[in-house]
């Protein structure tokens, strides 16, 4: 999964639910984290007030920014190379029809250089996708400046905007 950005809130909800329960001695109650795509929801505390239980809610919502990514290489033939045009391996995408949902979406190689400048060492190279590639769900990119060989197998990560959905 991706590194999700993380919004937190919190909401308390009281349920009529086990009313026969008193003078209960749990005052810290987990249940399983239900798992679901784009959120994921923990009940943090169960407090017994008078028959009436009261759970402490956190509401984790994980906003997808971008999905990783591999540089496998250059578009090329059997003898030149293309640098120009990038091949980049999208985790989950097996099949052309897949990687159409990215086609358009930008694309960041983030790599950190030893000279800091504007008080970072941390620089980015952005592209788009441009076209699927083959049938194994390679998309074919291309970078405001070519990435350099040494990238081969290096992560990027393709945004998820704009979106066309």
């Amino acid at each position: 999964m991706c590194n999700p950005t993380i919004i937190l809130s919190k909401l308390k909800f009281s349920f009529d639910i086990y009313p026969n329960i008193e003078n209960s001695t749990a005052s810290h109650f987990e249940v399983p984290a239900i798992h679901c795509p784009s959120y994921r929801i923990q009940f943090i505390e169960l407090i017994n007030k008078h028959g009436i239980l009261t759970f402490n809610v956190f509401i984790i919502f994980f906003i997808i920014v971008y999905v990783k990514g591999k540089h496998v290489g250059y578009q090329r033939s059997k003898s030149i190379t293309n640098p120009n045009t990038s091949l980049i391996k999208i985790e989950g995408v097996i099949s052309p029809e897949d990687a159409k949902f990215y086609l358009g979406k930008r694309i960041a190689y983030v790599y950190r250089a030893s000279k800091e400048i504007r008080g970072t060492k941390i620089r980015c190279i952005w592209g788009k996708v441009t076209r699927t590639h083959g049938n194994n769900g390679l998309v074919r990119a291309q970078f405001k400046n070519n990435l350099p060989a040494k990238t081969y197998g290096a992560s990027v990560r393709v945004m998820l905007y704009p979106s066309n959905i």
